[in-house]
């Protein structure tokens, strides 16, 4: 049976897990950090959320999240990740 639709509202925090299969690393040196939250941000101006919080472990990650429906319910700054390497 599919799992039902997660319901998403403005201001509705979500705890987000990732990890990889059977445990394995998924970060396996500094870059492969720094380019997942290369992506975050990417994702986050894609679909706007509130980035409370995050830790990333070399085999998994937790996310903290605010969920937005309009793109002026979320900070009004560029990003919350910090831009850790300004060459990607």
């Amino acid at each position: 049976m599919p799992r039902r639709k997660r319901i998403w509202f403005p201001g509705a925090m979500y705890h987000i897990t990732s990890r990889g299969n059977r445990k394995d690393t998924i970060f396996h040196e500094k870059d492969d950090y720094i380019y997942y939250l290369h992506l975050l941000e990417k994702a986050q101006k894609r679909f706007p959320f509130k980035l409370h919080s995050y830790c990333l472990m070399p085999n998994h990650i937790h996310l903290l999240i605010e969920g937005c429906l309009r793109i002026n319910c979320c900070f009004s700054e560029k990003s919350q990740v910090p831009d850790f390497s300004p060459g990607y």
